[in-house]
């Protein structure tokens, strides 16, 4: 990702990757930090306790219980990330910065099992990587359609920024198409993204995976200007990399 790290530098973008965080022990920036502690997903159709939800409130906390489950931890040495489980039988997607040269990785489960994961491919030029993790039945998170989004829609982030597992965010679509970079047609969204949420989902108010959550900008007074790679482009990368290992150029 030097070439995307290059086009933002004036800007200060920061790869949503936690580095050097002390995940783990609960450290941030030396400091000792409360380990976040596993939330309760496991009945996502639970009813809701009685309190004075409003329906958008109430539609955040179904998205957040569905697409939780499906959301993991990636680690290797150099940094730590996030991922999406898009198939059953293990396959996930994340951002190739995330996973680097590697070709194993560690990966957590929301439940806490902590798997070996085999780095299938990768496509550096639009920040996409495929994992396989050992098994079945995982939980996934369906995948929406990109090509429709809208300006305004509304964007829910979950990943791990920082080691603080499954942190869900929310905001808006505020740009698509967004070009100029050496990545081109990003989705632009206002929903925080930190370092750690990397590879991690951006999804509809449907619970849709609708982006991988890759960049942020920072600096010169920049705030909510986070980049996520639109899952139609990143699927369709996932599948070239399954089927063939490698990806077609047009």
């Amino acid at each position: 990702m030097q070439k995307l790290k290059d086009s933002f530098r004036p800007f200060g973008l920061a790869l949503a990757l936690g580095t050097g965080v002390g995940i783990g022990q609960g450290l941030v920036n030396g400091r000792s930090w409360p380990i976040a502690m596993p939330l309760a997903w496991a009945q996502p159709d639970a009813p809701l306790a009685q309190a004075p939800f409003n329906s958008d409130e109430q539609n955040i906390i179904r998205v957040a219980r569905q697409a939780s489950p499906a959301v993991v931890s990636i680690s290797r040495n150099g940094g730590t990330g996030s991922g999406v489980l898009i198939r059953s039988d293990g396959v996930l997607l994340t951002n190739a910065h995330v996973v680097g040269q590697a070709q194993q990785v560690r990966v957590e489960l929301a439940d806490g099992r902590r798997l070996v994961g085999r780095v299938l491919g990768r496509d550096s030029s639009v920040d996409v990587a495929v994992i396989k993790i050992s098994g079945s039945g995982f939980p996934r998170a369906p995948l929406g359609d990109s090509d429709r989004l809208q300006v305004g829609q509304a964007s829910i982030a979950i990943g791990n920024p920082l080691g603080l597992e499954r942190s869900v965010t929310t905001g808006v679509v505020s740009a698509i198409n967004r070009s100029g970079f050496e990545i081109d047609g990003l989705i632009q969204t206002d929903a925080a993204i930190n370092p750690g949420n990397s590879g991690g989902p951006l999804l509809d108010s449907r619970g849709r995976v609708i982006g991988i959550n890759t960049a942020v900008l920072r600096g010169n007074g920049a705030s909510g200007l986070g980049f996520a790679i639109p899952i139609n482009l990143a699927s369709d990368i996932a599948q070239q990399l399954l089927e063939t290992g490698r990806v077609q150029r047009a």
